[in-house]
This record gives structure tokens, sequence and C-alpha cells, in this order.
């Protein structure tokens, strides 16, 4: 499950866009959300299958948001009412850089449907992500730039704007 480098094109577009990620989020002091459909890499039902449960975190979502569905970019919006609650988890790493993924699955029959990767590396230990709502369990988990999974633990949570110091925290 290792990572695949994001391109620098991409890289470009992500420049370009900050300014509206940051008129968008409602929380204009703190650092936007860096999570486009260019960023997932998608895994498959083996990479799941491979992961460490004991290393991974999981989340039940509680955003009270009408927007449900977490495809599209639709619920990245705060300003038309997406969501807005996030979890700031920490990873255990000794590397240079590492990457958070995450399988979602449906509340009631959990099945699974979303599992990706994010191919944006951190180089910080901490990164906040968005919880979904109460339809949705997620399983967070980490790995360094060579695939290897790592320990991941929850740090806090909070709401985008909130004033909290987790703000200054990367967002995927």
């Amino acid at each position: 499950m290792k990572p695949i480098p994001l391109s620098p094109y991409w890289r470009i577009i992500d420049y370009l866009m900050f300014p509206l990620m940051k008129v968008i989020s409602l929380a204009p002091f703190e650092k936007p959300q860096e999570s486009h459909a260019w960023h997932a890499q998608k895994i498959s039902e083996t990479d799941i299958d491979t992961l460490d449960l004991s290393k991974c975190v999981q989340v039940e979502g509680y955003d009270s948001s009408y927007i449900k569905n977490g495809a599209g970019p639709l619920f990245h919006i705060p300003l038309i009412g997406g969501w807005e609650n996030y979890v700031v988890l920490e990873a255990e790493t000794n590397s240079k850089a590492w990457h958070v993924g995450w399988v979602v699955r449906d509340a009631e029959t959990l099945e699974v449907l979303r599992s990706e990767i994010h191919k944006l590396p951190l180089f910080e230990n901490k990164v906040r992500l968005l919880v979904g709502t109460k339809e949705r369990i997620t399983t967070f988990f980490a790995v360094d730039e060579e695939g290897v999974q790592m320990l991941l633990r929850i740090l806090g949570k909070g709401k985008m704007g909130d004033g909290s110091n987790y703000g200054k925290v990367r967002l995927f």
C-alpha cells in the first residue's frame, strides 16, 4: 500500500486553489482543507485486509450536516453546509514523511464506501480529518513513504472555526 507521489501539475493546482479554500472554509484563520479528488489514491480490499487494526483509529461520524454522502466536493464546503467536525490524529513516526488513509463504512451494513490513502505527504506528526455524519464509521490509518503501517492515535477533536490551536494543524 505504498503511496504514489502527487504530480507537480496537481501541486500547482493546489497552490492556485488555496485562496478559494480559505474562503469556503468559513475559518479564515485556520489551515484550509487540502483534500481534492486528485489526492485520493484508491486502495483495494486486499490492502484493507492487511491493516493492523490495533494501529488504526476508528471514528463514528457525528457531524450534523445535511450532506450525507462523502463523495464529490460538497461535503468539503462548510459555506454550503458541508462537514465541519474533525478529529486530530497523531502518528507515531520516525520517518521524514508519512501518509494518512481511511476506510469509510456504512454505519449499519459496514459495507466499504470508500478506501483511500492521501497522496500528500505529512511532515509533522499531526493531521485533522473530517469525521463525517452518523451514517459513517471511518477507520483511519497511517503509513510511511514505503507503505509500512504506523501507530495512529486520537489527539483531540474540534470544529472548523472553533478558534482552537488545532486550527494550525493541516486539514485533509
